[in-house]
């Protein structure tokens, strides 16, 4: 019996070690990564009109006026940066059961290569205010957005958003300054529902605070 045991436990752990071994094989390195500007022409994205969505996603939080920072979040093509982004973006992909996370991050990659500001993403269907570095400023020495903007809800900076092959998933940056020594900043994952878009709380990243 005590043979048989011991017989049962080697085989697991040796199972085990050949389990962890092919997980480590299939996960990429910083230096295996391909690039999204080495294989754009192999990505199908989404035409689905970036001002939309953008418009769709603060109707929801009902900001008045919605206060945007002038410089939109970009990718600078750090490449331990990507391999995290895509590591999470495998990890949504597998709680989700489909690969619609990785197509919109592969996307939104490709849309982000350089700075832009907010005027580049067109019309925005709510009343917003684009504030340039010299406005913000001001805005905090005036005692901060609250009291030159009581229901704007903070300051948030956005990123153009990615979406899936399908147009049904979007991944976006989205950085929100909500109070003066406050804010959050994360990779944020929506999917289209009867024409609504809806956030499913999964998160590409770390999470930015100050």
């Amino acid at each position: 019996m005590l043979r048989e045991r011991n017989f049962d436990m080697k085989w697991f752990t040796s199972f085990l070690i050949v389990l962890i071994l092919v997980g480590c094989a299939n996960e990429k390195t910083p230096e295996e990564i391909i690039l999204p500007e080495d294989i754009g022409a192999d990505i199908q994205y989404s035409t689905e009109n970036d001002a939309a969505f953008i418009t769709a996603l603060f109707q929801e939080k009902k900001c008045s006026p919605l206060l945007l920072a002038q410089s939109m979040f970009h990718n600078d093509y750090n490449k331990n940066f990507i391999h995290d982004l895509l590591s999470d973006a495998n990890k949504c992909d597998e709680k989700r059961s489909d690969i619609k996370a990785s197509e919109a991050l592969m996307a939104w990659l490709a849309k982000n290569k350089t700075k832009e500001t907010v005027d580049a993403l067109g019309e925005i269907g709510v009343e917003h205010i684009v504030l340039t570095r010299e406005m913000e400023k001001e805005i905090y020495e005036k005692g901060g957005w609250k009291s030159v903007y009581p229901n704007a809800g903070g300051i948030f900076a956005i990123s153009r958003p990615g979406f899936s092959k399908d147009g049904s998933v979007a991944v976006i940056y989205l950085y929100h300054h909500w109070a003066v020594l406050g804010a959050t900043g994360r990779f944020r994952i929506f999917e289209k529902e009867d024409g609504k878009w809806i956030d499913t709380e999964l998160y590409i990243g770390r999470i930015i605070k100050s």
